[in-house]
């Protein structure tokens, strides 16, 4: 009997774990993007938010940071214009959508 409680809780703690990192990430990252200021420069930015997942450049002047939590499928997406931080925005559900993308259906 007691070799079935403590292959249970060894179990559970071995789920629950990984559980609770992934949910934990996701609450800091709400948490710091409250933080979020504009004008911020990126160094600011990685130092509240952490490295991000990926570093997207859109244009010659325009830089996005993105974070992402795996298995969830919310997206943390910070916009820099010039070094500075203008933008930031949480999807959850799906892909980021950029400016100006076209949303017409392509011809043909």
């Amino acid at each position: 009997m007691q070799r079935i409680v403590l292959a249970a809780l060894a179990v559970a703690l071995v789920l629950i774990g990984p559980a609770m990192f992934v949910f934990s990430r996701a609450a800091a990252l709400d948490a710091a993007f409250a933080r979020l200021r504009g004008g911020q420069s990126g160094a600011q930015v990685r130092r509240l938010l952490g490295r991000p997942d990926a570093e997207v450049a859109l244009a010659p002047s325009l830089r996005e940071y993105e974070y992402r939590v795996w298995p969830l499928s919310g997206l943390w997406a910070v916009e820099f214009r010039h070094g500075r931080a203008v933008a930031a925005r949480r999807r959850t559900g799906g892909w980021l959508k950029l400016r100006g993308a076209s949303q017409r259906a392509p011809a043909g």
